[in-house]
């Protein structure tokens, strides 16, 4: 992680897909690497959805935050990686909290994929499943980026 000192997971509520990205990196990457989710529009803090820590003990992932946090521009260094699970949390980076462009990646964009990590809120479990899948496979190849 050479040129990064900070991987910051975005989605709009921090509570499922960010919080899925947090706990597998942070589990398959060393200890003093600095990674972290934050939600967009966290106007209070929310648990974290009971679907996604299932999926997630299920998988034997250890989640280490219990509930959705905001986004606060203070956290950002020069050098934090700041991966978008779509398009739309991107945008609203750009816009609404002034992150300049080439800062903010879609997390699918930054390993060379296509397609997003899909929302599964209101899904069923099936949904988290698949959320965590797309999660686990584009997160090996980030860190396999990051070396």
């Amino acid at each position: 992680m050479d040129s990064f000192d900070k991987i910051m997971f975005i989605s709009m509520d921090d509570t499922s897909t960010g919080p899925m990205a947090e706990a597998i990196c942070k589990n398959l990457v060393p200890e003093e690497w600095d990674v972290c989710s934050r939600g967009l529009v966290v106007h209070f803090s929310e648990p974290v959805n009971p679907k996604a820590i299932d999926i997630l003990n299920n998988n034997y992932v250890k989640l280490t935050k219990e509930c959705s946090v905001p986004f606060d521009r203070e956290e950002l260094t020069q050098n934090t990686l700041i991966l978008a699970m779509s398009a739309k949390e991107k945008k609203l980076m750009v816009q609404e909290f002034e992150v300049d462009e080439d800062k903010v990646f879609i997390l699918s964009e930054f390993v060379e994929e296509f397609g997003e990590v899909p929302d599964p809120y209101g899904e069923s479990i099936v949904g988290y499943e698949m959320s965590y899948i797309e999660l686990i496979r584009m997160i090996k190849k980030l860190v396999y980026k990051l070396g």
